[in-house]
C-alpha cells in the first residue's frame, strides 16, 4: 500500500512495487486529504480521533503508535485553520472525543474551537516536542518496551510507528547528543525491560544509548545490589 500522491511517490515506483506484490495507492490532493483517505480505508474501533500538525512532524510521530494501537484515526491540520478534507473526515467519523497533539503554536486555539463542533476536545502538550511525546506516551498500553527516535527528523520514528503500535508501546523522542529530561523521566515511569533505539549514531549518539540504558529494569536491578 503506497501512501501519498505521485509528487511523493512516482507512478514508476508503484509499477516496480506491483511487480513484487499487488499494489494500491491511498492518496488525496494534499497531505490532509491523504490522511483522511488513509483513515477511511482502515478499520477503526475507537470513538477518539487524534489531530496533529501537518506542518510540523514531531507530535504526529509520537501519536501514531497510540492511535494505531487504539484503533483511532490520526488526522492532520494546519496551524491556524482546519483543512476542508480534515473537517469532512471528522464529520464522517463522528467521534465522541478529539485529542489535539501539541501546543497552540502548532494547533491554534482557533482550530481547537473549530474541532469542538465534532466532539469533546482535549489537548496533550508539553513545553517542547520531547515533553509532548512523553505525555502522549503515557497513553500507551505497554511500557515494558520503549521506542526512542530522534526528534529532529521524521524517517526513523515514522518507520517504527507501526511496530510500536503493534505492541501498544510508546514512541519517545530525543535530541541526537543527549537524552532530554522529559524523555528520561518518562523512562523512569515506564521502567522498561527493553529499549528499541531507531536509527544510526548520526541521529542517536552513543551517549544517548548509554543514558537510555541506565533506565532499563535490568540495569536498575544491578545498581541496587
Amino acid at each position: 500500500v503506497v501512501l501519498g500522491g505521485t509528487n511523493a511517490i512516482a507512478a514508476s515506483v508503484v509499477e516496480q512495487l506491483d511487480g513484487l506484490a499487488p499494489t494500491s495507492r491511498l492518496a488525496g490532493d494534499t497531505r490532509y486529504g491523504t490522511a483522511a483517505t488513509v483513515a477511511a480505508a482502515i478499520p477503526l474501533s475507537s470513538d477518539t480521533v487524534y489531530i496533529a500538525s501537518g506542518e510540523m512532524f514531531p507530535d504526529a510521530l509520537a501519536g501514531a503508535p497510540v492511535a494505531g494501537a487504539g484503533g483511532s484515526a490520526l488526522l492532520l491540520t494546519k496551524a491556524d485553520s482546519l483543512p476542508s478534507e480534515t473537517a469532512a473526515a471528522l464529520a464522517e467519523l463522528d467521534p465522541e472525543s478529539v485529542v489535539i497533539l501539541g501546543g497552540d503554536t502548532t494547533v491554534s486555539a482557533g482550530v481547537e474551537d473549530e474541532l469542538s463542533a465534532y466532539g469533546e476536545v482535549d489537548r496533550i502538550a508539553g513545553s517542547d516536542r520531547y515533553e509532548t511525546a512523553a505525555l502522549i506516551g503515557e497513553l500507551a498500553d505497554d511500557g515494558s518496551t520503549a521506542f526512542i527516535a530522534t526528534g529532529l527528523d521524521y524517517p526513523d520514528a515514522l518507520a517504527g510507528a507501526a511496530l510500536a503500535a503493534s505492541g501498544g508501546h510508546p514512541m519517545l523522542l530525543t535530541e541526537p547528543g543527549a537524552l532530554p529530561a522529559a524523555t528520561a523521566a518518562s523512562l523512569v515511569g515506564f521502567d522498561p525491560t527493553r529499549l528499541l533505539l531507531l536509527g544510526g549514531t548520526s541521529s542517536l549518539s552513543a551517549q544517548v544509548s548509554r543514558e537510555a540504558t541506565v533506565y532499563l529494569e535490568s540495569e536498575r536491578d544491578l545498581s541496587r545490589r
